[in-house]
């Protein structure tokens, strides 16, 4: 259907994350950063399979759906600056995770260094 690759949808002040963009199968890149309204992100998210960055950074999002972890083409992920409470042990699973920016995030230290040295 869509044969966009990458989305920029920065400091647009979404109070959420609009449903075609889950339709978009051929993205590679989202930047959602700065929707300092958006606090959810769906669970269909799952569905852009080809995604390898997502910027989420400066977002009011506190935790990713489950589903979110089954996207294993990721390879950069900024959280930085979000309100991200909880970030599981799943993302140990994601084989093509190359950057993680946690800068600024609530997450305790010892989170962050765990999450650190387990993905190198």
């Amino acid at each position: 259907m869509y044969k966009l690759t990458y989305l920029n949808f920065r400091y647009n002040e979404f109070t959420e994350i609009p449903n075609v963009i889950y339709k978009i199968l051929s993205l590679i890149g989202l930047n959602l950063s700065g929707n300092r309204k958006v606090e959810s992100v769906s669970e269909t998210i799952a569905q852009l399979k080809n995604l390898r960055e997502l910027d989420i950074s400066n977002c009011a999002i506190k935790k990713l759906p489950d589903s979110f972890w089954e996207i294993k083409s990721l390879m950069y992920l900024n959280f930085a600056n979000s309100s991200i409470e909880e970030i599981p042990d799943a993302i140990f699973y994601l084989p093509k995770l190359k950057s993680l920016d946690l800068t600024g995030t609530t997450l305790s230290d010892e989170r962050k260094y765990d999450l650190a040295v387990k993905n190198y």
